[in-house]
């Protein structure tokens, strides 16, 4: 799962995406992950479903890009409906497996034939069946364990997904308020101007006191 958290750590902090764009959300059927056929590497696009419900299109940058790219070569998914970012939670995988092989036809005994002495990773390339999505919970853990890991502390807490789109929309902000607008999809400026004031008035409340500070020292 190495490629996939790169890949997902990369995706959070570099498209502008919500965490419940590309994962999935157990309690709306529509949020099911981001999902291969969303994915188009030659023109560099991710289409996900917004937070107005309509399907809006986000550009990727080449790192994102790549890490993308790399992920769908170890991954190998066996039809474009496959997740992009999977879940390894094994009881969510078995029930998916065996419900699909139902599906598919085959008996109880046949299905754990199947099954015996196979992990559900080789049953589902086998049988082209796509695993489970990583929810959007799965996400908070697994950004929670890899800050651990690699000793990252944001104010006595871990990096949540949100905080990816939120802190680029923030670099962005200072450079350029529409583009900031724009990647983060806000349907006006005011809303952009909203999610930042605060951090606004902080950093305008700094420039002054070094200025004061500054003007002080030359006297």
């Amino acid at each position: 799962m190495l490629y996939r958290n790169r890949a997902l750590v990369a995706a959070l902090a570099f498209t502008g995406a919500r965490g419940g764009e590309i994962l999935s959300t157990p309690d709306d059927r529509l949020r099911n992950g981001l999902r291969w056929k969303n994915v188009d590497l030659d023109d560099g696009i991710i289409t996900v479903l917004g937070k107005s419900r309509n399907w809006e299109p986000i550009g990727l940058s080449k790192r994102v890009y790549e890490y993308l790219e790399r992920l769908k070569r170890v991954l190998q998914p066996t039809n474009e409906g496959w997740p992009v970012f999977p879940s390894n939670h094994s009881p969510k995988h078995s029930r998916i497996v065996r419900e699909t092989l139902k599906k598919q036809g085959y008996s109880e005994q046949e299905r754990e034939e199947i099954l015996e002495g196979c992990t559900l990773w080789e049953v589902s390339y086998e049988h082209d069946i796509a695993p489970p999505a990583l929810s959007v919970n799965g996400g908070r853990s697994l950004m929670q364990r890899l800050c651990e890991s690699a000793g990252v502390d944001v104010d006595d807490e871990y990096l949540k997904p949100h905080g990816g789109r939120r802190r680029l929309g923030h670099e962005i902000y200072q450079v350029n308020p529409a583009k900031s607008q724009e990647t983060l999809r806000h349907q006006n400026i005011g809303t952009t101007h909203e999610s930042y004031r605060d951090e606004q008035a902080r950093e305008t409340a700094k420039s002054i006191e070094d200025i004061v500070e500054g003007a002080g020292g030359d006297k």
